[in-house]
C-alpha cells in the first residue's frame, strides 16, 4: 500500500469540495424550483379569486389588491396601493 503525497491529498480534498459544492447547487436548485411553484400557485390563487383580497401593512396601507377587487371598487389596482383599507370601504359603502 502506498501513501499519498501531499499534492495528491489536496487533489482528492479539491475533488471532494467540487463534489460536495455540486450536491449543494443541487439541492438549492431543487428548493428555488419548489418555491417558485409554490410562489405561482399563491399569485393565481390570489389574482383569480373571485373575491376582493387585499393585502394590508400594520397600518392598514393597502400593498396589492386582487383585479377582480380593484374592478368591484371602481378602481385600476394601481390606485389603491398606499391608501387606506378602511378610507376605501368607508367611501365604496357611503
Amino acid at each position: 500500500m502506498r501513501e499519498w503525497v501531499l499534492e495528491e491529498q489536496n487533489f482528492a480534498a479539491s475533488i471532494a469540495d467540487v463534489g460536495s459544492l455540486a450536491l449543494e447547487a443541487s439541492e438549492w436548485n431543487r428548493i428555488e424550483e419548489a418555491l417558485r411553484k409554490g410562489e405561482e400557485r399563491y399569485r393565481a390563487l390570489y389574482e383569480d379569486n373571485p373575491f376582493i383580497c387585499f393585502t394590508v401593512d400594520l397600518e392598514g396601507k393597502v400593498l396589492s389588491v386582487n383585479l377582480f377587487g380593484a374592478v368591484q371598487l371602481g378602481y385600476k389596482a394601481h390606485e389603491l396601493v398606499g391608501q387606506s383599507v378602511l378610507l376605501i370601504f368607508h367611501t365604496f359603502l357611503v
